[in-house]
């Protein structure tokens, strides 16, 4: 995630979505705003746009680092705390594991 991070999102810049400019606006970001609003001028001139924004927004995906830094949070997350006492696999195998090695120290 880290290499995937630097080599391909972080030229982009930090936002995933471009829908507004603001702190982490680059020019990239900017220039995506005014092609999202001509491409939504276009849509509402010639194509059934009702019916494309029915189920949500039409954005323009900027591609930066945002959404792969938030991959390898939850990642680390993963990794360093597990998926919780009754939702993860390894709490399941440990415990049948346990019950069937108290059962052979009987004997």
């Amino acid at each position: 995630m880290v290499v995937a991070t630097y080599t391909v999102h972080l030229p982009n810049g930090w936002l995933a979505v471009s829908e507004e400019s603001g702190f982490f606006a680059t020019d990239r970001t900017i220039a995506a705003i005014e092609r999202l609003s001509r491409a939504k001028e276009i849509l509402q001139q010639y194509g059934d746009y009702e019916w494309l924004t029915e189920q949500g927004s039409f954005v323009v995906l900027n591609n930066g680092a945002e959404f792969a830094v938030t991959y390898a949070i939850m990642l680390l997350m993963l990794i360093f705390v597990g998926g919780g006492r009754y939702l993860s696999l390894d709490y399941w195998i440990a415990k049948k594991f346990r019950r069937q090695v108290s059962v052979y120290s009987r004997f």
